[in-house]
């Protein structure tokens, strides 16, 4: 299977469509008076095929679907267990021109002023800062080693971590090229960034305050870029991994006892996607 990761034409259509007329979800189901900078609070997947998207996680993860907004380009709200978790955005592509990618969301309490303070820093803006009818104020950038992420104020203000339903998020890692760059680059969104003593791999913590955000690690796959892999709570990743592969996907790292416990899978959908399945306690 191969796989890409350039897609420069599916994030141009993204950022045209989110400047339509759409009413999008709230990132918060309840007028929430709290934020929560630098957590990742929201995902959206970026595809050519949201039709393929769908039948794919439905059957893996058992997502259910609502069609919000279909006008040359299509928006799924993806709902776990009824909860809106994440979107996912058709966009119309050439399959040679590009792959489909996972962007997070990451909290800041001003998009225009830290896009203004990352800029100087190697982020490149894709597109202008915007806002999202119903959703809030976002800018999507990549970082000085070419991972996209996405800034984001919500109108509604941030969802608490939610770690305790299946086949919802739990975590969110940056697969960096290069280590110390993008240590020095996320310093400035307002990271301290910590190492795990213990790891037989080099493994850094992203924290604001006592709260753990995110993590990075070095590039685990070669000849790709970096990027930000979202990680999903699973029961048996075991079982997920033997569906995705079931159902098209592509199993990169079965899970394997000499790696975290044999409790993580790396795994890519039908088009290309990265994500994680990762069971939940550890032990």
């Amino acid at each position: 299977m191969l796989i890409k990761y350039y897609f420069p034409l599916l994030l141009t259509l993204f950022l045209a469509a989110c400047q339509a007329s759409i009413q999008f979800p709230p990132i918060s189901e309840q007028e929430n008076p709290e934020y929560y900078p630098g957590q990742i609070i929201w995902r959206d997947l970026v595809t050519r095929d949201a039709q393929k998207a769908k039948d794919f996680y439905g059957g893996v993860f058992g997502w259910e679907f609502d069609a919000l907004y279909k006008e040359g380009y299509q928006y799924l709200l993806v709902k776990n267990n009824g909860k809106p978790i994440a979107g996912i955005w058709g966009v119309p592509a050439k399959p040679e021109d590009s792959g489909d990618e996972w962007i997070s969301s990451v909290s800041v309490s001003d998009v225009k002023k830290t896009l203004n303070e990352l800029q100087p820093l190697g982020a490149e803006s894709i597109g202008k800062v915007i806002h999202l009818k119903g959703r809030g104020t976002s800018a999507l950038i990549k970082d000085p080693e070419g991972a996209y992420i996405s800034l984001i104020k919500s109108d509604s203000g941030d969802p608490a971590n939610d770690i305790e339903s299946n086949h919802g998020w739990i975590w969110t890692e940056l697969w960096t090229n290069d280590l110390e760059k993008s240590k020095a680059f996320y310093q400035n969104i307002g990271y301290t960034i910590e190492q795990v003593p213990g790891q037989a791999v080099a493994y850094w913590v992203l924290k604001n305050g006592d709260q753990q955000c995110a993590a990075m690690i070095q590039n685990p796959l070669d000849n790709i870029r970096s990027l930000w892999v979202p990680y999903i709570k699973v029961a048996n990743p075991h079982m997920i991994c033997d569906k995705v592969k079931a159902l098209g996907g592509d199993v990169i790292m079965k899970p394997q006892e000499n790696i975290r416990n044999g409790s993580v899978g790396i795994c890519a959908d039908p088009q290309g996607a990265i994500f994680a399945v990762q069971k939940y306690p550890l032990n």
